[in-house]
């Protein structure tokens, strides 16, 4: 009996062990299903794929590309970044078989990370054109120079960068530089009419001044020679050219800052004329003359003494005399004062009337 019962147990027992077995090798083979490269044990690494960290269904991977003589080489769109493993997992990525392999087997979870090997830079150039055609790729990580020329009379004013990506303009070499591109970027570049200025320096006169005006516009200023001096003499810097009429500087189109200077040279004083026209026969002129020249500012005057029996009358074309002045032996003597215009008189001989 005792026998008996003993077959039975072993058998049981027997049963059991297999069942545990079978059970055993259904549970590794699901997990080599999922990691078909991992040994046939219970152990698993699952894998978790992010290109630029966004989680992707499965690893990037470079396409094959074909060159002219038919060979067939990866082409380089990503990049193995860096990988995070639980439970002290580390572990090594191959370039060249683009491969994974930890350096131990045990359970963990593993993230491989990706980036893209090239980026898109996107120009939106205002008031000035781009060297380069957008999009314009750029390698990963590495500074780039774009070459940028502002439209005429244009300067500078600012760029801005998505994800505030910092871009600094060199104005002698008319570039922009974008240091350690690491991701794409749309910058907007935008240049200015350029704001200039003249500096006004006047040499014996007033108007010592500085003016500002935007690229192309017109400029003036008030300028005024000195009591004495006159005749400007204008000279300006970068090719500037200016006028000079009423008293004004003008510069009609101003295309670049620029330095004036206004020199009046000490003036000679005017001359005006003190002249007689239609002298009659019967009047004589016993001071003075037909055609004075007086300087500015100076007096002037003549005699005349008409015949005996006669009158003389003097039109000065409305100009009066300053003061008329009738002598013992029957001249008059007419005197203009601080002559500042030319002055022409005629005169007209009439027989008195008792």
């Amino acid at each position: 009996m005792k026998n008996k019962i003993g077959i039975a147990l072993i058998a049981v027992l027997f049963v059991a062990s297999s069942a545990a077995a079978a059970t055993g090798y259904i549970y590794d083979s699901k997990r080599v299903e999922k990691n078909p490269n991992l040994p046939n044990n219970e152990n698993k690494i699952t894998y978790e794929y992010y290109l630029e960290d966004e989680l992707q269904e499965q690893m990037p991977v470079n396409p094959d590309i074909t060159n002219e003589d038919g060979t067939v080489t990866k082409d380089n769109v990503y990049r193995f970044s860096r990988y995070v493993c639980t439970n002290d997992v580390t572990g090594e990525f191959n370039n060249e078989t683009w491969t994974f392999t930890p350096s131990e087997e045990k359970e963990s979870n593993c993230s491989l990370y990706f980036v893209n090997s090239f980026y898109d830079v996107t120009l939106d150039v205002r008031g000035g054109v781009a060297a380069d055609v957008n999009p314009i790729k750029v390698e990963r990580e590495s500074d780039r120079d774009f070459i940028i020329t502002p439209d005429e009379g244009h300067e500078f004013k600012e760029v801005t960068c998505t994800n505030g990506k910092e871009a600094k303009w060199d104005q002698s070499t008319n570039t922009l530089n974008i240091s350690a591109i690491t991701e794409n970027l749309a910058c907007t570049v935008i240049f200015g009419t350029q704001d200039l200025k003249v500096d006004i320096t006047v040499k014996n006169g007033n108007g010592t001044t500085t003016e500002t005006a935007g690229y192309g516009e017109s400029v003036s200023a008030i300028v005024q020679p000195s009591e004495g001096y006159g005749n400007p003499k204008i000279e300006c810097t970068n090719n500037q050219q200016a006028t000079f009429a009423d008293n004004k500087l003008s510069i009609e189109k101003l295309t670049d800052s620029t330095k004036c200077t206004v020199t009046f040279s000490e003036a000679a004083p005017s001359t005006y004329k003190l002249s007689i026209i239609n002298i009659p026969n019967e009047v004589t002129i016993t001071q003075g003359s037909n055609g004075q020249d007086i300087q500015e500012g100076k007096d002037g005057g003549f005699t005349l003494k008409p015949a005996d029996g006669y009158d003389l009358a003097l039109d000065c074309g409305g100009v009066a005399p300053s003061s008329t002045t009738v002598n013992s032996d029957g001249s008059i003597t007419y005197n203009f004062l601080a002559i500042k215009n030319n002055i022409t008189c005629s005169v007209t001989a009439s027989l008195k009337t008792n």
